[in-house]
Parts: structure tokens; sequence; C-alpha cells
């Protein structure tokens, strides 16, 4: 059959236009299906919320599809946490064909605890504007902060050994350079070797002198701070006491003289 070019042309033009009028149809709100994964968390502690939209249409695919799918998040009575671009994705369904699934992920931290209710929304950017193609909510429990655990001092600094005898042996050290959740309450000083032990040293005082020791005997000595919350971990040196000197020599006895002579008469 002969048709003239310009019925030709008038046919291809009304068949652009029907097919232009296709893509640019809005999508609905039951085009699809749309998710929302998380979890229960805490105050403070960030997790990741995933919004997931899955095409109606199973004769969809993600290079077909008319538009980017975008997912906005919100808190009830909170703020809105943002809007992200998805990620299509080509799922199946149990069929041959491909589902388009678009993904979308938004970081949040929670500022209160109890009860909060999430939702997303995913609208579609086409020709004739951004619907909404789907909606859902997700509720969760937030649980208070964890209070910080009290801390501890921190090491004493810089033990060292400022004098040594047969019996007692002198050390000095810098107070800590954190003190921890409070000031610091004092000092301990223990000690282990031939004998052991441990003594108490006040706040303002960096220094000790262990004494009854065992002479030529190796000894380690440990500091370590303490505050109200604890003690901190301790800081130890090792030191010799001195030898023991020998004793002096004994001088021989004296020893008498007898004169032999005539005796003194007066």
């Amino acid at each position: 059959m002969h048709v003239s070019t310009a019925r030709l042309a008038a046919f291809l033009c009304v068949g652009f236009a029907a097919s232009s009028l296709a893509l640019a149809a809005p999508a609905s709100a039951n085009s699809g299906t749309t998710t929302l994964a998380t979890h229960n968390g805490q105050v403070g502690v960030n997790q990741v919320l995933t919004a997931t939209y899955v095409s109606s249409d199973a004769g969809v695919y993600c290079d077909d599809e008319g538009g980017v799918v975008s997912f906005d998040f919100k808190v009830q009575n909170g703020p809105n946490l943002g809007t992200v671009s998805g990620t299509c994705t080509p799922v199946s369904d149990g069929s041959e064909t491909p589902v388009a699934t678009w993904t979308g992920t938004m970081n949040w931290t929670p500022t209160k605890p109890g009860a909060q209710l999430l939702t997303t929304q995913a609208t579609q950017q086409l020709l004739g504007g951004a619907p909404v193609v789907g909606q859902a909510t997700k509720s969760v429990l937030i649980a208070p902060a964890v209070a910080p655990k009290p801390t501890t001092p921190s090491k004493v600094r810089n033990l060292k050994v400022t004098g040594v005898s047969t019996n007692t042996v002198s050390l000095n050290w810098d107070a800590p350079s954190d003190t921890g959740a409070s000031a610091i309450a004092g000092y301990v000083v223990k000690w282990a070797g031939p004998t052991s032990g441990q003594v108490s040293v006040q706040a303002n005082t960096t220094n000790a002198n262990i004494g009854t020791l065992t002479a030529n005997s190796s000894y380690t000595f440990s500091v370590l701070a303490t505050n109200l919350q604890g003690w901190g971990d301790p800081v130890s040196v090792t030191q010799n006491t001195a030898s023991t000197p020998p004793p002096s020599p004994t001088p021989p006895p004296i020893q008498q003289q007898t004169l032999v002579g005539p005796a003194w008469e007066g």
C-alpha cells in the first residue's frame, strides 16, 4: 500500500507525541512499595536508616525509569534529616524479569531517649513534577546515653631513684598529667624483693624514703596516684640496695713487756 510522504510524516509525529506523553505521565502513590529499615538505638550513637522503593511494574528496568527516586527522611516532632537520591538496582522477584528497586540511606544520631517515629517519603522526578510514589514509617526505641565511666588518674611521671644506702632507697616523681574525674587524693608506693610492703604518701608530696630494706638486694618500686574514683596505673623502677661494708680489722692486742734488771729500791 502506498502512503504519501505527508501522511507518513503526520503519523510519525503523532506516534512520537504519544510516546512522549507516556513518559511524562506522573507516577502514582500506588506505583510501588516503600519500606524503611532501622533499629532501636541509643542517644549519641549513630545508625543508618535505609529506605527502599520497589516498582510495582516488573517490566520496568532501571534504565527505563522516567526519573530518579529521592527519599526524604524525618523524625516525627523532630528535625528533617534531609533528602538523598536513591540508587537503582534491578532485583529479581522470582521471575525472569528484574524489578527496578531504589535504595537510599541516611545517617541519624538520636539526641533524646524514648519512642521515636521515623518517616521516609519517596518521590520520583518526572516531566510532570515530582509526585510522591510511596511513604513508610518505623517506630524505634532510643535508650538514654550511657554515663561516662569515672576516670582514675593517669600514671605518675619521671619516677627515679635519688638515693641508695644499704637499707634505704629514696624515690622522686612528678604528678600525673591528668588527675582524672577528681583531684589527686594521694600516692601509694609499693616495693617487692626479699621484703615487701607499701606506704601512702600525701597528695602534695612527690617523694618517699623506703627503709628497712635488705642490703645488697634487688627491689622493684611501684608508684601510683589515687583519686576519689580509684587507683591509677603504676609506674615501676628497679634498684639494688648498697652492700654492707666489711667490718674494720681488729687491731692486735697490746702485749705487756717485763723489764729485766735490778729492782728499784727507794
